[in-house]
């Protein structure tokens, strides 16, 4: 049975996937961009979080 808490994509949102996947493959540099700044923000806040803990 389906899982009532996992949403499961509608049409619409498959689309957007779809959408966002097409724009990332056209323009590289920003995808490469978002991935970097993505990086570096999960990086600095383990780090944080590290420093809070020890």
């Amino acid at each position: 049975s389906l899982d009532p808490l996992r949403p499961v994509p509608s049409g619409a949102s498959q689309d957007m996937i779809r959408d966002l996947l097409l724009f990332f493959r056209a323009y590289p540099e920003i995808s490469e961009g978002i991935a970097k700044t993505g990086y570096e923000l999960i990086k600095n806040k383990l780090t944080n979080e590290q420093a809070i803990c020890y």
